[in-house]
């Protein structure tokens, strides 16, 4: 709870609560009910968040022979996201080591060509807060940045090239 609604959360407590304690005492069991409703309410506003970065594990070269050389790329990032207290925390070096399919991921082409990690999973982040995740590529080829939210992609971003960033963001609640 943000410290500037602290205060005004206190002061309704202290009026509100002595009439919520005085009609459980006298046997209402609306109060009880309407106090059930609200914790089901408080519920909803939490998601389900993942931050997933991938990146290609092989590039395909192609000689002046017209020959094609696969050569692993062995994928780092370093990676910065927000947390569910409304801060930025940051990773600097990822290795992308394990396969798309490990990561819930069905949607990507060619996914023997891409390995990745979940960076970080919160199952109750709170839908007011701002959700972003940038990476850079520390790795030649490219790099996909994803927001899955309730386990489906909500916000992705490519970036091609070493030193290059993918950034998804935004306010999932508005």
């Amino acid at each position: 709870m943000r410290i500037k609604y602290l205060i005004p959360f206190l002061v309704l407590v202290l009026i509100f609560g002595f009439t919520f304690a005085g009609c459980c005492f006298s046997g209402d069991s609306s109060a009880i009910e309407e106090n059930e409703l609200t914790t089901e309410e408080t519920t909803k506003n939490y998601i389900d968040i993942k931050y997933i970065v991938i990146g290609l594990n092989s590039i395909d070269i192609k000689c002046s022979d017209g020959h094609i050389n696969t050569l692993p790329t062995n994928p780092k990032v370093s990676v910065t996201y927000s947390n569910s207290q409304g801060g930025t925390e940051q990773i600097s070096t990822v290795g992308l080591k394990k396969d798309v399919y490990s990561l819930g991921l069905s949607e990507i082409s060619n996914p023997d060509k891409w390995s990745g990690e979940i960076i970080v999973h919160y199952e109750n982040f709170p839908i007011s807060e701002f959700l972003y995740i940038s990476a850079q590529n520390q790795s030649p080829g490219n790099i996909i940045v994803i927001i899955l939210i309730d386990g489906l992609t909500w916000k992705s971003s490519l970036a091609k090239g070493m030193y290059s960033i993918a950034t998804a963001s935004g306010n999932y609640g508005e």
